[in-house]
């Protein structure tokens, strides 16, 4: 093995048996890919033990992201082996590539590769970082607040795993103001449920209140009043007038 040419190491920022030169070592202290995947790969793990369908959406979100990375790995290194057996052409006229060639790939030029995915995978990591220790309507107001960054490529990364993780928010949205159905079990909602008393006033005044803890920034406090009352209303017309035979046509 050359020294400075050929080297394995756990660190990505020091060899403790081969030298290498100034230039190589400028790229190897590159932050480590392994890292990043090993700590989406923890808090996926995390979030996705919480049980929340808007966690979930967000570690499906980032896996996705993973794999845009996993499939640009395997590209690089069918490249690289190419490289190493001298070229895939059997062909007498064909000349294997050097490094000078354009297509050629160098430690150079894997590390301008990526340099890309390797943000996107540390925007992804801040984000379920982030989001950790919230919930529902919480999750989508870090995310939405992360959206309006300056950078661009910070945009550009949250914004899909924003709107994956609006999917099932929404969704419980539109069961509430078409069918009036709640889990009283799930205190991530923007609807929570609480005991009333036995009359009808009660009922309908105390059984349902908003949890502004729990609603997007985006929606607005006369949007959100007006999601109440609807599902609410559904809500009152099925369990106490037994009025459903509509529920399924708007449904």
């Amino acid at each position: 093995m050359e020294p400075g040419r050929c080297f394995w190491t756990e660190s990505p920022c020091a060899c403790p048996v081969y030298r290498m030169p100034p230039g190589v070592r400028e790229h190897v202290r590159a932050p480590s890919c392994r890292w990043l995947l090993k700590k989406i790969t923890d808090l996926s793990a995390q979030l996705s033990a919480l049980q929340s369908p808007v966690h979930e959406a967000l570690v499906a979100a980032a896996q996705r992201e993973v794999n845009n990375y996993y499939r640009l790995v395997a590209i690089l290194e069918a490249q690289a082996q190419q490289q190493a057996s001298g070229g895939a052409s059997s062909s007498n006229t064909a000349v294997a590539a050097t490094p000078t060639d354009a297509s050629y790939l160098t430690l150079r030029r894997l590390k301008v590769w990526l340099s890309e995915p390797l943000g996107r995978l540390r925007i992804v990591a801040g984000c379920l970082d982030a989001t950790r220790q919230q919930q529902g309507g919480q999750v989508i107001n870090t995310l939405h607040a992360m959206s309006k960054h300056g950078d661009p490529l910070v945009r550009k990364v949250v914004g899909p795993l924003l709107e994956e993780a609006c999917v099932p928010y929404f969704k419980q949205i539109s069961c509430w103001v078409l069918d009036g159905s709640l889990d009283a079990s799930r205190t991530d909602f923007m609807i929570s449920k609480h005991t009333a008393g036995t009359d009808l006033s009660s009922i309908w005044r105390k059984s349902f209140r908003l949890n502004a803890a729990m609603q997007p920034n985006f929606i607005s406090k006369e949007l959100a009043q007006q999601i109440l009352t609807a599902g609410k209303t559904i809500n009152f017309l099925r369990e106490l007038c037994g009025d459903s035979e509509w529920v399924p046509m708007v449904s």
